[in-house]
């Protein structure tokens, strides 16, 4: 039987794409270092941890969110993940994005499968064009890993 209007179908929001990374600290490999991922979509929020390997390398399979009612296309609903890890009982954001897609731009995708992160580096905004919405305002991430595909970037200041 078909259901035509979809009712019975589950939507999957994709939050954040299959991660893969390597951690450094002061460019000297970090080893054994939990690295956490968090993601949010509407009010329902996610959390994950994994571990650096021997050689300072991390991976995170997508972190995806299902509901049985499709968002209404009126209706922004962000979604926020951040990459972090925890030192000295303070979080180091490694990445940081809250952007309207239901799953990951390629801009995302393409920074995040095989990243380069150093914790003691600066952290930078920075600024992509609008794949969605050609004259629309530019979307920004945060993050201190290398990134590439961007149109400008700013050093971010401390608080």
């Amino acid at each position: 039987m078909i259901n035509i209007l979809g009712f019975l179908k589950k939507n999957d929001y994709i939050l954040s794409p299959e991660i893969s990374g390597h951690l450094t600290q002061d460019g000297k490999i970090l080893a054994n270092k939990e690295i956490y991922l968090e993601g949010s979509f509407l009010k329902h929020r996610y959390e994950d941890k994994t571990k650096t390997d021997l050689n300072g390398y991390f991976h995170f399979e997508p972190m995806i969110h299902s509901q049985w009612l499709k968002k209404f296309s009126l209706n922004q609903a962000y979604s926020y993940f951040g990459i972090y890890l925890v030192n000295e009982e303070e979080r180091i954001y490694l990445w940081h994005s809250i952007l309207d897609y239901d799953e990951p731009l390629d801009l995302i995708v393409d920074n995040l499968k095989n990243t380069k992160c150093e914790i003691n580096s600066n952290q930078y905004q920075y600024y992509f064009k609008n794949p969605v919405v050609p004259h629309g305002v530019d979307l920004m991430v945060l993050s201190r890993c290398k990134i590439n595909g961007y149109k400008r970037r700013e050093k971010r200041q401390k608080d």
